[in-house]
């Protein structure tokens, strides 16, 4: 199994004892770290690393310059004309968690449901990069450091660094502060649910109230796809219609082998939004216990069937240490891109369209609210997926 970041716990122990010996012993540790530090600058681990941050700089001003004229001049003033939203509201989804203050990593229902642990027996999607483009990351939480590259980008602030702290304040006057915040951390472990060796790169592309403009979603696409990720999860819509850059990308996405996996959206409609809607693309919609879907969930015909996968009263990672509830189909889409990571793990030969065929094929019956089957839909399982 690799480990994308940090030592493990006992290194940590290691260390520590290790700087109690007598003084002596410090100076030499440190002589040692310091030539070694030198020498290891020199190494073709170091030159890699430095080529790649090179090479990832020249595609962000590459496509900034190329795309200066999609970028909003005025935040405050073009969000309704350009918004990537719907993944955390919309009508019945839970705005804010529910924060549970024990912490613990329990196995659920929705983990039973899925067949996780038999799944789990088979793959564990270790070696497959899941790009996480949403927002409110916490990079630092138990329940996803160990996983998450050390590459990550913000679109928003074009810089290293997607981390979102919040600000204290309602800036979209919906009654809620910040309720943002933690939103791609949830994502993110509901990936870790689905596939637990999977590496996260988490690629800010929405603002502290869960906001985005399509510039930024272009541009977190454009990095996604610079920087080797095999999986994307997008759990929001855009308003694409103006703007070919998205579907361009997905298109090349798509030529490229690259899963790209959408939220229905949480609006309650009898469509589903546009940018779930375009080819390569696979279509998430939430599910209950019951395998019902939810009454707030967006549902439609989508050209290769619309994967279904829980979305209610799931439980995972929030903002800092906390562990809680949430709601919403973003969180349902990114179970389904763990199950794509599963998929991959040792079949890195399956293209888009053999992934969402595998996934519907080993799917269970879902059914709408009462209790028919849906047509052209499945709900995720895990296990049965990888059986295919």
């Amino acid at each position: 199994m690799t480990t994308p970041m940090l030592p493990t716990p006992r290194t940590f122990e290691l260390e520590s004892r290790m700087f109690r010996k007598p003084t002596w012993r410090i100076w030499l540790v440190l002589f040692l770290f310091a030539f070694a530090s030198l020498f290891l600058a020199g190494t073709p681990v170091a030159q890699a690393e430095s080529e790649y941050d090179d090479d990832m700089e020249d595609v962000i001003e590459d496509f900034l310059e190329e795309n200066a004229a999609d970028k909003p001049y005025d935040k405050r003033w073009d969000k309704s004309d350009a918004e990537l939203g719907g993944g955390h509201g919309g009508a019945g989804a839970t705005q804010v968690p529910i924060v549970d203050e024990d912490f613990d990593f329990m196995v659920t229902w929705t983990e039973d449901q899925l067949e996780a642990p038999r799944a789990h027996g088979l793959e564990t999607g270790d070696g497959v990069t899941v790009a996480v483009l949403d927002g409110g990351f916490d990079l630092d939480h138990p329940w996803i450091r160990r996983r998450v590259s050390p590459w990550g980008f913000d679109a928003i602030e074009i810089d290293d660094n997607p981390e979102d702290f919040g600000n204290g304040i309602d800036d979209d006057g919906d009654g809620f502060v910040d309720n943002g915040l933690g939103h791609g951390t949830f994502v993110a472990g509901m990936v870790l649910l689905a596939a637990p060796d999977a590496t996260i790169l988490p690629i800010r592309v929405r603002d502290d109230e869960g906001w985005g403009f399509n510039f930024e979603l272009e541009l977190g696409l454009e990095y996604a796809w610079a920087a080797g990720a095999d999986v994307v999860n997008i759990s929001g819509d855009a308003a694409i219609h103006d703007f070919k850059h998205i579907r361009e990308m997905i298109e090349r996405m798509r030529a490229d082998g690259v899963v790209v996996i959408v939220s229905a959206g949480n609006d309650g409609w009898s469509t589903l939004p546009e940018l779930a809607m375009l080819p390569g693309t696979i279509a998430v919609a939430s599910s209950d216990k019951d395998d019902r879907l939810t009454d707030w969930s967006n549902f439609g015909e989508a050209p290769m069937g619309v994967l279904v996968a829980p979305g209610l009263g799931l439980y995972g990672p929030l903002w800092g240490t906390d562990s809680g509830y949430w709601s919403g189909t973003s969180f349902s889409a990114g179970l389904v891109s763990g199950a794509a990571a599963l998929l991959l793990d040792d079949r890195r030969w399956l293209d888009p369209h053999e992934v969402h065929m595998r996934l519907m094929g080993g799917a269970d019956v879902a059914f709408d609210g009462d209790g028919n089957p849906l047509p052209g839909a499945g709900r995720l399982n895990l296990y049965g997926a990888l059986r295919q």
